[in-house]
């Protein structure tokens, strides 16, 4: 049986180096009093409808420096994933396995 695919929106910073909200990001973020990059602010309704509401017309909110960004991505709740990260640049990855041995529950990953 085929499991039903699960959409979820996260926040990710797809720019290299760090993301540092501007100002009025940052007082939004503050009163929600919820850690932007904790999943619970990666999945937060609110600061996924911020984002959609104030961002560009690439899909991405700029920080405090014009090269910072993060962007909304959706990803597939239906399947084992992970927050990739290479030099502050972050991707959604699945992790894909097949069992060598299912009694053992041993598998090599794809």
């Amino acid at each position: 049986m085929l499991k039903k695919n699960k959409k979820q929106k996260v926040v990710i910073s797809s720019s290299f180096g760090g993301f540092e909200p501007d100002m009025h990001f940052k007082i939004f973020l503050k009163a929600l009093d919820v850690e932007l990059f904790s999943i619970e602010g990666r999945t937060h309704p609110e600061i996924i409808a911020y984002i959609e509401t104030y961002s560009d017309e690439y899909g991405v909110l700029r920080g405090k420096d014009r090269y910072q960004y993060v962007r909304l991505v959706e990803v597939d709740t239906s399947r084992p994933w992970f927050i990739d990260v290479y030099d502050g640049s972050e991707s959604i990855r699945y992790l894909d396995y097949k069992y060598v041995n299912k009694k053992l529950k041993y598998v090599e990953l794809i």
